[in-house]
C-alpha cells in the first residue's frame, strides 16, 4: 500500500434520517494526503487526514466517531 495507515473503529453520529442505533465500523485512514490518482489503494481508505493528528473521540468525515485505534 502507498500510504501510511492507521486502523480504527468508529460509528456515525445519528441525524434525523437514520436510525439511532449505534452501528460500529472498522476503517482504514490514511495519515496524509490523497496523492489525487485514484487507484487501487485509494479504494481501500476511509479518510485523508492531511497530516494531522488522529485521537480516540475525534469527528472526521461529517459525522464519524472515532472510538478506537488499533495499535499496529
Amino acid at each position: 500500500m502507498k500510504y501510511d495507515t492507521i486502523h480504527a473503529q468508529g460509528f456515525w453520529l445519528p441525524d434525523s434520517s437514520t436510525e439511532r442505533k449505534v452501528h460500529f465500523k472498522d476503517v482504514l485512514i490514511a495519515k496524509g494526503d490523497w496523492d489525487e490518482v485514484e487507484d487501487y489503494d485509494d479504494e481501500c481508505i476511509f479518510f485523508y487526514m492531511d497530516g494531522a493528528e488522529l485521537s480516540e473521540g475525534d469527528i472526521i468525515s461529517d459525522g464519524f466517531v472515532v472510538t478506537k485505534i488499533y495499535e499496529e
